[in-house]
């Protein structure tokens, strides 16, 4: 009986990571039918998918996979979205890439929660820990990273696999510092905690001998960059003096942090917010007890002294800090309240928080029956989630029921239905992304997207198709602390001027409107 009871914690936790992906699973595949149903968002991943997958020859093959003219995120995740993908892609088409490119993500995440376990049981030694790590799959960025491919899932696969080598080698250099070089090629943003990684080591080594080991860290970082440079080949050109590569990564990527609906307004308290109604709970301020209540715990009980020579204390310090410098740098400068850009950070702080309140609780049993209800309360805390995760997830598996979809694809399909009757050999359209793509859906028709307002006029297109005119017309007034008021303002002053006045050349008439916003404006130059 002990021997099976021994398995119960495990049964228990890979129930929780079942039911995870089972209910992700569920909800992904709604809205898979086909690319031009996909959100912006999602079209990134599974465009480079695409071409890798469907390259015209071998050496498109090798530059669509080493290099695919688009760096917001790296490498390896397209490389491992397009191995998990090729066979669902070859058999059914568009919507098996998609499912699988989904599904991947949840696959990655499971591997993630089993990672911080393995973290969480070294601490703690006690199997019943398995119990009380649902919280794991609670974090509310969750249905967000599971359901758009994205880099946080693999980021935070290697990102754990680093901390968990971190720990084994007793937070020294190593060769394993590769991962860390992978992490931030996945995303820049992982910059902040590259940096605290990489001076860590030597950090610990002065604190307690008083000296810089230099050759130590110079190893640390070579490993890093070295990582880094796999994971972004196409950099390699710079041996050859192509420091056009260089530009490129960096106009991708540190040149490329601003976002059309950055709101000036927006501060610290906004994300506050954001992340206390994320969890619902059932009183204001439930979603921070539970990080709050450990951080207070472990302050309480950190011996300075100790921690040099201290793994646990090394470790739980490290968690905190690498938590912070995700979620901080986030809650600070970043003018765009989206709640998945905290995934990260949220899941470090989350597993931290299990293993300082599991070792109190392991500590609390032999002391204070008081004490371990106590902290078992906390422990359990977390399920005051359940009923807004759950939301989260209902309204994915229901992407498709949505007001905002069925106008969209309205749009769509008066887009293609205007289109249909264009025989014209050659048809150049800048193209709204916030559309649903029309890419691929004609041989005849060229399409340019733009990004923020559009005032592109002088390129002379033959097209123009916006999504929403409202934003051009005279009586629209821009939010003085929208990021893009300044635009905003040219954009409408040149509508006004190639469309309304039409005392600018090119011209540009109305051609099809609808009364969803839809606008598509034929230049008057162009040849029936």
């Amino acid at each position: 009986m002990k021997k099976i009871s021994s398995f119960i914690p495990f049964i228990c936790f890979f129930a929780y990571l079942s039911i995870y992906f089972l209910v992700s699973t569920i909800a992904n595949q709604d809205n898979s039918e086909g690319r031009y149903l996909l959100f912006m968002d999602e079209l990134i991943s599974y465009d480079q998918t695409h071409r890798i997958l469907q390259p015209h020859g071998g050496m498109d093959f090798l530059y669509q996979a080493l290099d695919g003219d688009d760096h917001r995120y790296g490498r390896p995740m397209y490389w491992a979205l397009s191995l998990f993908s090729a066979i669902p892609f070859h058999l059914f088409g568009e919507s098996g890439l998609i499912l699988s490119n989904r599904i991947l993500l949840s696959l990655f995440t499971i591997v993630s929660v089993i990672i911080a376990a393995l973290l969480i049981l070294k601490i703690v030694k006690r199997n019943y820990s398995l119990y009380f790590l649902f919280p794991l799959v609670l974090v509310p960025t969750l249905p967000y990273a599971s359901s758009i491919p994205k880099p946080e899932p693999f980021l935070l696969f290697f990102l754990l696999l680093f901390i968990l080598q971190f720990y084994l080698n007793r937070f020294r250099y190593g060769v394993y510092f590769l991962l860390l070089g992978v992490t931030f090629s996945l995303k820049i943003s992982t910059l902040p905690f590259l940096l605290f990684a990489l001076i860590y080591p030597s950090f610990a080594y002065f604190i307690q001998f008083r000296e810089i080991p230099f050759k130590e860290f110079l190893k640390g970082a070579s490993w890093t960059f070295l990582g880094f440079l796999i994971c972004t080949p196409y950099l390699g050109m710079l041996i050859y003096g192509e420091w056009s590569y260089l530009i490129k990564y960096l106009n991708w990527t540190f040149f490329n942090t601003g976002h059309g609906v950055d709101d000036l307004t927006v501060s610290f308290k906004d994300w506050i917010g954001l992340m206390d109604r994320s969890w619902s709970g059932y009183f204001k301020g439930s979603f921070f007890i539970f990080p709050l209540a450990a951080i207070g715990i472990y302050i309480s009980n950190f011996n300075f002294k100790r921690f040099p020579s201290h793994r646990k204390d090394q470790l739980l310090f490290f968690l905190l800090v690498s938590s912070l410098s995700f979620i901080l740098p986030i809650l600070l400068f970043v003018k765009r309240i989206w709640l998945h850009y905290l995934h990260i950070g949220l899941f470090l702080l989350f597993t931290f928080s299990l293993i300082v309140l599991l070792d109190l609780f392991r500590k609390s049993m032999d002391k204070s029956k008081l004490g371990s209800i106590l902290v078992a309360i906390i422990l359990f805390f977390p399920l005051v989630s359940v009923p807004s995760v759950r939301e989260e997830y209902e309204i994915l598996a229901r992407r498709t029921e949505r007001e905002w979809h069925k106008t969209q694809v309205r749009k769509y399909n008066d887009i293609v239905k205007f289109f249909e009757g264009k025989k014209k050999p050659s048809v150049r359209v800048f193209y709204d992304p916030l559309l649903f793509s029309i890419e691929g859906k004609f041989t005849n028709i060229y399409t340019e997207e733009f990004w923020g307002p559009f005032f592109h006029w002088e390129s002379n297109y033959d097209y123009v198709v916006l999504g929403d005119q409202k934003t051009y017309l005279p009586n629209f007034q821009p939010n003085p602390d929208h990021a893009d008021f300044k635009d905003l303002q040219r954009a409408k002053s040149l509508f006004m001027m190639h469309v309304l006045k039409k005392d600018k050349l090119p011209h540009y008439h109305r051609a099809f409107q609808s009364d969803d916003g839809l606008l598509i404006l034929e230049n008057s130059q162009i040849e029936p």
